[in-house]
């Protein structure tokens, strides 16, 4: 008989016998096992049958991705340990079905990377986006993915009802989304401001519109909470709204300084320009000036003076000097061209009266 015993797989009568240090040898003796279980060969195949199902739901339920990490790798071990006691040869009923249950347990305890709560949560807030973004800022194209905003929500709602990421993960992703449209939106703000608008103050908030502009891109850049971030696009989204106001009210006070640069607010209407030949001329004076072309000289600037005597006006009325329009230098020019002209008309006939004395 050996040393570490003999060990008996099935029940029968087993014959014993030992032999001692000297080499005598003990009669033999009987022993008969009965306590050895053996299993129904049917009930075997069924319990090796539902350990290899479970084993393959197991497999599926790990490649899914739907799990987080700890209890996805806890599976994996009871997935091994299962499939180890389906191996053995001597597999019984009762080592199956221990495998059966350690397997089952864990698979009971995988936890989902979104649960069913956190799920509708975010698909819900996923739609807020969109909804808030409408078909223009959605329609534009994310200049890193190459992405149309939209597309990249949709994306996110897709994985969120897959289940394939946690809720961390999403709401990361969304993140990033957001801080693309933020920029974009800014972007978009800033380049339809006219640089006299956009540097002029908000009188809300005392900064300038561009100011206002990079204030809210930045802050809501910063927040690592997707709704904060939501908050700050539609922050911007008024934003835009207010600059459009002020650009309009802009326009509108550039038109009312044109229309008062050319209308007669006071008899200022501009004089138009003179005809050809026309040049030198007054009214008073037709007649007086030369007829012939070529440049005709112009009179020297006068000097405005006040004067506060009494005046005689133009039909004799007398007025007093402090109604009395200013004087110019011209008032007095023209009798002293008069006489002047007297004169000249007196030489001319001494000479030519001399002229004709001479002749005769």
């Amino acid at each position: 008989m050996p040393a570490a015993g003999v060990t008996v797989t099935a029940n029968g009568t087993f014959k014993f016998k030992s032999t001692d240090l000297y080499g005598n040898e003990s009669p033999a003796v009987d022993y008969v096992v009965t306590n050895i279980k053996t299993d129904d060969p049917a009930q075997l195949q069924a319990a090796k049958q539902a350990l290899t199902n479970l084993i393959a739901s197991a497999k599926t339920l790990s490649a899914s991705g739907k799990y987080d990490d700890a209890t996805t790798t806890a599976l994996a071990a009871a997935t091994q340990k299962a499939q180890t006691a389906l191996d053995q040869t001597d597999a019984s009923v009762d080592s199956l079905t221990g495998a059966n249950r350690d397997l089952q347990t864990a698979i009971n305890q995988l936890a989902a990377k979104l649960p069913a709560d956190k799920k509708t949560s975010l698909l819900n807030q996923l739609q807020s986006v969109k909804a808030a973004l409408g078909t223009d800022l959605g329609n534009q194209t994310d200049p890193s993915t190459g992405k149309t905003f939209t597309a990249a929500l949709d994306d996110l709602v897709a994985q969120a009802q897959a289940g394939t990421q946690t809720a961390d993960q999403l709401q990361a992703s969304l993140a990033k989304v957001l801080d693309a449209v933020l920029a974009k939106l800014a972007e978009g703000i800033k380049a339809a401001t006219p640089a006299e608008v956009g540097n002029a103050k908000d009188a809300a908030t005392g900064k300038t519109w561009y100011a206002d502009i990079a204030d809210t891109l930045t802050s809501g850049q910063a927040s690592a909470d997707a709704s904060d971030k939501l908050a700050h696009l539609q922050a911007l989204q008024s934003l835009k709204t207010k600059v459009a106001a002020a650009v309009e009210a802009a326009k509108t006070a550039g038109k009312g300084d044109d229309t008062a640069g050319t209308s007669d607010k006071g008899g200022g209407q501009g004089t138009p320009a003179p005809a050809p030949g026309d040049t030198g001329k007054d009214k008073g004076d037709e007649g007086s000036q030369p007829s012939s072309g070529g440049n005709i000289p112009t009179k020297p600037a006068t000097t405005t003076s006040t004067s506060t005597d009494d005046t005689t006006d133009r039909n004799g009325q007398h007025t007093s000097g402090k109604g009395a329009l200013p004087k110019t230098a011209e008032t007095t020019e023209r009798p002293a061209f008069g006489f002047l002209g007297v004169i000249v008309v007196s030489l001319m006939g001494v000479l030519g009266l001399k002229r004709k004395q001479r002749e005769e």
